[in-house]
């Protein structure tokens, strides 16, 4: 009985409840939509966003538009039919137009210019639109209906009049297109995660050097008997005052400049009361480095370019570095081809009735040598003809008239 009593009389101590911040890291912020089927349009602000974000991504993404298109263009056929095309194209800018379009292809997979009508001497000019703006209507058969433009990208209802472009109207440019999907895949979708643990990694790493610069310091304050008193003047005990002094001080040591630099204060005075120590740990930046070098191969694998296009040595023997090159070259010229197909196919027609067809020039000649005598062995094969075997090394299909 006294037992129960005195339990009943003395205030039973509440458990002490600790809630721990979770362990899980949070590698990718926003995953990509990747399941079977899936639309590419519900990932185009993921991509927009790594893009900007990404220096990997900015250097080998630019580096493969310069490529493609830094070298230029030409038209080729009939005379006054290339006179017209080439009329055309320094009138809307065509070089520009295919820069911008090249990169937003790689970027989202999907880059498109409307043929819509103007009042200049054509009647028409070419106009970009942002990808997530467009989205591609079909028939029960995968066939392309129309393509719907909606400015606010929310496609709700039925397009209006003027919100339909016929396919024929539409410069379509894709990059990665397989099966029957009538879009294009981004180049950095499957390198989405690896950029961004990428990103992830680099940004803990900085914050953990900044933490070892600048490390955390913690006192322990020694209090008297006669501190315990309380202060008068502010009803507070001494002891706590001093408490507060320190915190303060310490508080104020370090101090964001918010300009990306910080002032440091190391003038900390105290009496013999006071003992300062360090919160240090040590942090494996080797292993970091390790992995984030594992990470950059896998980014350099996945977005293609060669090193040695990047300004870093490859590291390989010539032989190598040259096959490297030339298969790079090789993914290149399938960029060309696409955006070939797709001008000649809807652009030229509308510009003129004429032969011609626009021709991208090839980005880089390693070895002039080496291209004539394989043009030569094909003559000799039988395999070209002169004209063919003359515009192989960049020739006229004729020689100039002797004089």
């Amino acid at each position: 009985m006294l037992k129960n009593v005195f339990r009943k009389d003395i205030p039973q101590r509440k458990p002490i409840t600790l809630k721990y911040a979770s362990d899980k890291a949070i590698l990718v912020d926003k995953p990509i939509e990747s399941s079977p089927g899936f639309d590419p349009r519900v990932n185009y602000d993921e991509y927009e966003y790594l893009y900007n974000i990404s220096e990997d991504a900015q250097a080998h993404l630019e580096t493969i538009t310069y490529l493609v298109i830094g070298a230029g263009f030409e038209f080729i056929g009939d005379e006054k039919g290339v006179e017209k095309c080439e009329e055309f194209a320094k009138l809307v800018g065509l070089h520009d137009i295919l820069e911008n379009d090249v990169l937003t292809h790689l970027i989202f997979g999907n880059a498109y210019n409307f043929i819509v009508a103007d009042d200049n001497e054509f009647g028409f000019t070419l106009q970009v639109v942002h990808p997530k703006r467009v989205k591609i209507v079909t028939d029960k058969y995968g066939k392309i209906e129309y393509y719907w433009y909606d400015y606010n990208a929310a496609f709700v209802g039925e397009p209006k009049e003027n919100e339909r472009f016929d396919p024929e109207n539409v410069l379509h440019f894709r990059f990665r297109q397989f099966a029957d999907n009538i879009y294009g895949l981004s180049l950095l979708h499957n390198v989405y995660n690896k950029l961004s643990l990428k990103n992830k990694i680099e940004a803990t790493a900085a914050a953990m050097a900044h933490r070892d610069a600048h490390r955390l310091l913690w006192a322990k304050v020694e209090i008297s008997p006669e501190e315990e008193a309380i202060n008068p003047k502010t009803g507070k005990p001494y002891a706590q005052e001093k408490i507060d002094a320190v915190n303060a001080l310490l508080a104020n040591r370090v101090r964001d400049n918010q300009d990306g630099t910080f002032t440091v204060s190391n003038n900390l005075v105290f009496d013999q009361s006071v003992e300062l120590h360090d919160l240090s740990a040590s942090h494996d930046f080797a292993g970091i480095a390790k992995i984030l070098e594992h990470l950059q191969r896998q980014v350099d694998r996945a977005l293609k370019v060669p090193k040695v296009f990047l300004g870093e040595p490859e590291g390989s023997n010539r032989a190598t570095s040259y096959n490297q090159r030339r298969t790079f070259m090789l993914f290149i010229e399938s960029i060309q081809r696409k955006f070939e197909t797709e001008i000649n196919r809807k652009l030229i027609p509308q510009i003129t009735n004429a032969d011609v067809r626009i021709k991208f020039n090839a980005p880089m000649r390693e070895d002039y040598n080496d291209w004539v005598k394989q043009a030569v062995m094909l003559y000799q094969a039988g395999i070209v003809t002169t004209a063919e075997a003359r515009e192989w090394v960049d020739l006229p299909p004729e020689p100039p008239a002797e004089e």
